[in-house]
């Protein structure tokens, strides 16, 4: 570049003077230290369960299916819709209803129950299409509240394996 275009700010007019070329001491200077790198995949105390697309209900006809015929369980902070898949895979809705509250909070809603989902899927049995919801308790909870919740209600219908660690959010 040749010119710098750069506001002056007495006349508010743009100035089109040639760029100073750098001295020695920027080109001496110490060069900055990379970003240090993310400590989670080497803790050893963390578990590492991805959340894939793979495990979401997309279709319009599936949350169609799972609204109009599942079943439904309500604990302190969840309400639980269910049904057997006719795929055999198990898969999840997430519905945070706009009338409950502002977008902000519905909004940490759905982050809360995607990680609470995200850790109990491995200890869940196959088959079942599941959609969460919170009410307003659950939007304003915490986070290790809302797992438990969630834990309780599908370790009461029977839809978690006998090898479930329970309800423990720090692990």
């Amino acid at each position: 570049r040749l010119f710098s275009l750069t506001s002056d700010r007495a006349r508010g007019a743009w100035d089109s003077s040639p760029v100073p070329a750098p001295t020695a001491d920027a080109a001496c200077s110490p060069p900055v230290a990379p970003k240090a790198a993310s400590a989670w995949p080497s803790n050893p105390r963390a578990l590492v369960f991805p959340y894939p697309a793979s495990l979401r209900l997309k279709q319009g006809w599936e949350y169609d299916t799972l609204f109009r015929t599942g079943s439904r369980l309500k604990g302190r902070l969840v309400r639980l819709l269910f049904v057997k898949a006719p795929d055999g895979k198990t898969r999840f809705a997430m519905a945070v209803g706009k009338k409950i509250a502002k977008a902000h909070l519905r909004n940490r809603g759905r982050r809360v129950l995607k990680e609470s989902l995200r850790r109990l899927h491995p200890w869940m049995k196959e088959g079942w299409w599941f959609a969460c919801m919170l009410n307003e308790q659950g939007l304003r909870a915490k986070a290790d509240e809302v797992y438990a919740d969630l834990g309780a209600l599908l370790k009461r219908k029977g839809f978690m394996k006998d090898d479930w660690p329970g309800a423990i959010w720090y692990q």
